[in-house]
């Protein structure tokens, strides 16, 4: 294949993905209103914020988006990131009802959405130190979740079986990602 054929295929692949993100965003904004499940809301909150992230990180929002706004492409990363963590907290908040389940888990989640909320602003003065802190905040996350649902399984919610399954591919995927940023894993 040349060059050329090569990048439009990996392209069409980006912008599969991103069909997929906001099929998903519909999808559930869809059952939210119909259902009116908090769940719902804050799924698709926090799929539109990735998706946000993606196009940043992808460099496809500064080509067919904001064109060239520099501090748009800058910022958005690490603000994106840490709105999308805040609300895939509170969905797994409702969709494992922890209020009921781990008082103490309920307390550490809220912790970390104002930490999230803390670091927008942060954002604006450091942004390698705000990317750390994202980095290290997102594995800190993985494990509370996987806590959180195998909790919420213990004790008996079977949505949290679903939860499981649904996530796992998601969070290996950003364990991935961590540990390529963090260095562990080597990128060619």
């Amino acid at each position: 294949k040349t060059i050329l054929e090569n990048k439009f295929l990996v392209e069409g692949l980006f912008f599969f993905f991103y069909g997929v993100l906001i099929v998903m965003i519909l999808y559930n904004g869809f059952i939210f209103i119909t259902f009116r499940s908090p769940s719902y809301f804050y799924y698709s909150l926090s799929t539109f914020f990735l998706l946000l992230f993606y196009l940043v990180h992808l460099g496809h929002g500064f080509q067919y988006f904001w064109g060239n706004s520099i501090l748009i492409q800058n910022y958005m990363a690490p603000i994106s990131i840490a709105i999308s963590w805040i609300f895939v907290m509170e969905f797994t908040f409702h969709f494992l009802d922890l209020s009921k389940i781990s008082r103490r888990l309920y307390k550490i989640i809220r912790i970390l959405q104002i930490l999230y909320l803390l670091l927008i602003p942060i954002s604006f003065y450091s942004l390698l130190l705000v990317n750390r802190i994202l980095t290290l905040f997102g594995l800190a996350n993985v494990f509370l979740i996987l806590m959180a649902a195998f909790i919420s399984l213990k004790r008996g919610n079977k949505a949290a079986r679903f939860f499981l399954i649904g996530w796992s591919i998601l969070i290996i995927g950003f364990l991935l990602l961590t540990l390529k940023s963090l260095g562990i894993i080597p990128t060619n």
